[in-house]
């Protein structure tokens, strides 16, 4: 037992609480326009184009807000670092989906993206 006279040594240890869970938890559901501005693109079909690669589906709340699930946000997040540094939608890792969606393993999904939607800027001719 340690009193106002005990050293700091005989205090118990106590796990340190789980940081990243506890920010988990306390991340908003992020409505369509910041996740645009979150992961830098121009439309909210690009947005729905990436929840459907990733298996996520997005929660409308009313005629005039849909809301990407905080719990899919660090899986939004890694989708847009993947697209980032070049990859593709249709080249994404099967890694990105396996928490959305509970399988697992090395392979690759084949996703084909809507065609009236693009993340990156047309090149000119």
């Amino acid at each position: 037992m340690s009193g106002p006279g005990s050293s700091p040594d005989d205090t118990p240890n106590i796990p340190a609480l789980n940081t990243s869970l506890l920010a988990l938890a306390a991340l908003p559901d992020l409505t369509l326009a910041e996740c645009r501005e979150r992961w830098g693109v121009s439309s909210r079909n690009s947005i729905k184009a990436r929840a459907a690669a990733l298996g996520v589906e997005p929660r409308r709340e009313s005629s005039t807000r849909t809301v990407w699930p905080a719990e899919h946000v660090a899986l939004g997040d890694e989708l847009a670092e993947h697209l980032q540094q070049g990859g593709r939608l249709a080249s994404l890792p099967r890694s990105l989906t396996a928490s959305a969606d509970g399988s697992d393993g090395p392979e690759q999904l084949s996703v084909t993206p809507p065609t009236d939607v693009t993340d990156t800027p047309a090149s000119p001719d």
